[in-house]
């Protein structure tokens, strides 16, 4: 039987997602949950807000606030929709704190932090690697209107898109419409997805 996300987008199908923040987001974590359910909605998927907290009293401040709200994602491999076999000791930290171990397994963990690095160096928006059993990514302060759609996106199975116009576009400060596009095919492969079930 179909329902309804809070978009009033009828689905059959649905992702559910917890949403943890130690970090201050340019787009609030309810904008971005919108911006997710606008993206996704049309297409008969609905993204589910399940749970919500703000973390920092869950992270010992003396010794790892710093640390895990500054996160080194090393190569953030993630390629054809994998996840990192290899987390760094930031990233096993961050996705181990608080009550996240709750978290049913087919669901889906979304992190906001200060900032997200990779072992270069380099500044991401956000990054979707994740434990072998847990499906689970990592957003930026900075990251745009549409990171968290991304970066669900990865976990979903998505791989990047060339051009502006689509979800899967890179960097996501880029797309250039809203909301984003999803093909036929990149439906189908969400709908496949061990975290997308169907209602």
């Amino acid at each position: 039987m179909p329902i309804r996300d809070e978009q009033g987008n009828q689905c059959h199908h649905i992702v559910r997602l917890h949403l943890r923040s130690l970090g201050m987001p340019r787009v609030s974590e309810f904008s971005a949950l919108a911006n997710a359910q606008r993206t996704y909605g049309p297409h008969g998927i609905c993204i589910s807000f399940e749970s919500g907290m703000s973390m920092p009293q869950a992270v010992d401040t003396a010794t790892q606030c710093v640390e895990l709200v500054n996160v080194n994602v090393g190569t953030c491999l993630m390629n054809q929709g994998t996840f990192n076999p290899t987390m760094t000791a930031q990233q096993s930290a961050m996705f181990g704190i608080g009550d996240i171990q709750s978290i049913p397994p087919r669901n889906i963990l979304a992190v906001w932090v200060e900032n997200v690095r990779k072992e270069d160096g380099t500044r991401l928006a956000g990054c979707a690697s994740h434990p072998a059993d847990r499906g689970a990514c990592v957003v930026a302060a900075a990251g745009s209107l549409w990171t968290l759609a991304h970066e669900v996106g990865h976990v979903l199975g998505l791989t990047h898109e060339s051009g502006t116009r689509n979800l899967m576009s890179t960097p996501t400060s880029s797309i250039s419409t809203n909301p984003p596009e999803l093909s036929a095919s990149q439906v189908a492969t969400v709908k496949r997805s061990r975290y997308c079930q169907r209602v």
